[in-house]
């Protein structure tokens, strides 16, 4: 059995290896990416760090992954940084889905165009995910020890659990136990994002009163403040401190209204103690989704929203890429982990040669992940868009985090 520090020093030396692996593949298909990366744009630097936050969420689930294969229970990491790189990824996503969409709706005065705005989120999440189904029940099926058939009420209530993005054990008429994990249990951040957004309408009508900046900036601080530090009992599933980070992505849209503060922020010592920050976060013990870990979290979250690009990592074409890919890298790479330790014979998951995976795994997800933006989501976005009438062709990071 591999034990809590099999990550040393293989481990680390794979973690290293899986960002420049994925971004070399990027470079690969990017070379056939219509138009130049937007380097120096606000968004071209949130697109660039998405990608980044996607592998690390996806080198949290290797590791679980693992240890899930050995021991047949899905539980956080012993090794700190493993532990805390899939959080720190959800909490950054949580807040840059916050930030864009406070600003459209403060831009626009509070008003939300309800069905056209139902209409995007529809053909922007759903083609991707749907995919995703179809594999994930492809492996459940090749996976699973013995047929068997669910009784039809049954089997379409497991279905249309999976189509709301809850949690059923198994898919369709046939499968295994623990199907939700072959993805690795991803979609729960998906309720929380559409959570987020039945809100929208609701934070509209606040808006519509007009507050002052001042006032906005006040309740933000007061909101992030308790959610952040709401005990960690859930109503039902949601949990509202895992969900502060969606508070302090508007905070962070209003407070970037002030352009010296902005300026500020695309300097070279906040990239710096932005850098510093996100190593304090990755070494925090306990609980991940900690108050602490949120304020840490923010300090490079914000140089980047505010167009720092990391000294220019970021702004890179590799890196823009894989960000317009990132939703479905964080879809799919859990079945690409599952189908590693499928292959890996249970009798060599102690040898830390197994490592070797964890950057091979980032590629070939990474490839894939690049190839579903290009021929699934980039064309529904599009249908999605002349549904709702829009005119442009936004980023593809206003349009989901992740």
């Amino acid at each position: 059995m591999v034990s809590s520090s099999a990550a040393a020093p293989w481990g680390y030396l794979a973690l290293l290896a899986v960002w420049p692996v994925a971004l070399g593949v990027a470079w690969g298909i990017s070379r056939w990416r219509p138009g130049p990366a937007t380097a120096m744009a606000r968004l071209g630097s949130l697109d660039g760090v998405r990608g980044v936050l996607a592998l690390a969420v996806m080198a949290h689930h290797f590791r679980i992954a693992w240890n899930w294969r050995l021991t047949g229970r899905w539980d956080l990491p012993a090794e700190t940084l493993f532990k805390n790189l899939g959080p720190a990824g959800v909490i950054v996503f949580f807040m840059i889905t916050g930030f864009l969409f406070w600003g459209k709706l403060v831009d626009a005065r509070g008003r939300l165009d309800v069905p056209r705005f139902a209409i995007a989120r529809v053909f922007r999440i759903y083609p991707a995910y749907l995919l995703s189904l179809v594999g994930i029940a492809a492996l459940s099926w090749a996976a699973a020890d013995t047929v068997s058939a669910l009784p039809a009420p049954e089997a379409w209530g497991s279905l249309w659990t999976w189509l709301t993005f809850g949690f059923s054990p198994d898919i369709g008429f046939r499968g295994t136990p623990e199907a939700h994990l072959i993805n690795a249990g991803v979609i729960w951040t998906l309720q929380y994002e559409w959570v987020f957004y039945a809100a929208l309408p609701v934070i509209g009508l606040l808006l519509m009163l007009r507050p002052s900046g001042t006032a906005r900036v006040a309740a933000l601080v007061i909101v992030a403040a308790l959610m952040s530090l709401v005990p960690a009992a859930p109503i039902d599933w949601f949990q509202w401190h895992i969900a502060a980070g969606f508070a302090y992505g508007a905070l962070t849209s209003e407070a970037l209204r002030g352009q010296a503060l902005a300026r500020a922020l695309r300097g070279r010592a906040a990239a710096i103690l932005g850098i510093a920050a996100v190593g304090a976060m990755l070494a925090l013990p306990g609980y991940p989704f900690g108050a602490i870990a949120f304020l840490l979290l923010w300090i490079p979250f914000s140089a980047v929203a505010a167009g720092n690009t990391m000294f220019g990592t970021l702004a890179s074409r590799p890196a823009v890429a894989l960000g317009d890919a990132s939703y479905s890298l964080y879809l799919f790479h859990g079945l690409f982990v599952f189908v590693f330790f499928r292959m890996v014979p249970v009798e060599a998951l102690g040898h830390a040669a197994v490592w070797l995976g964890l950057p091979l795994v980032a590629a070939a997800a990474s490839a894939f992940a690049l190839l579903c933006f290009r021929l699934v989501e980039a064309p529904s976005m599009a249908v999605g868009r002349r549904l709702a009438g829009r005119g442009r062709s936004p980023r593809p990071s206003e349009e989901v985090a992740p």
